[in-house]
């Protein structure tokens, strides 16, 4: 069970490509980040409101994340933006996908899951951070479960 109205910890900054999406597991929430043509994080539910397929099986194109199934493409804002099926003159389905706030900040993407307050009430912080050099990695060790 999550906190409501509180800052997670989606992934390192640094793992976050600007050409691929990337599938997170917030609590019960599976989120996919993916960068804007400008580099900016965002995080969507990783459900395209088409069929229901995992975003994060898509690909990044235009600054855009594009649905891996029919190719639906939906904006930073969760916002359904182009469907390629869609003849000359025909409308977009009014669907959007749900996003949540995003900030980047000590080397990591946060990700706001919210509560009572549909806005961050407050900044995600690393006390003791600082300046400091930060190193990032993954160590495996040979051990039992005792």
């Amino acid at each position: 069970m999550l906190l409501r109205d509180h800052w997670y910890v989606a992934c390192p900054s640094s793992q976050l490509a600007a050409s691929t999406p990337k599938a997170v597991q917030v609590g019960d929430l599976d989120l996919v980040l993916f960068r804007d043509a400008s580099g900016v994080a965002h995080a969507l539910l990783d459900r395209c409101c088409h069929r229901g397929v995992k975003l994060s099986l898509g690909r990044i194109t235009g600054g855009h994340i594009a649905c891996g199934y029919h190719g639906w493409q939906y904006d930073g804002a969760g916002n359904l933006v182009h469907v390629p099926s869609l003849t000359a003159g025909e409308e977009l389905p009014s669907c959007s996908t749900p996003t949540f706030p995003v900030v980047e900040k000590d080397f990591y993407v946060w990700v706001w899951i919210a509560g009572e307050s549909k806005a961050p009430t407050h900044q995600p912080d690393i006390v003791g951070i600082g300046n400091r050099h930060w190193i990032q990695q993954t160590g495996y060790w040979k051990a039992n479960i005792m």
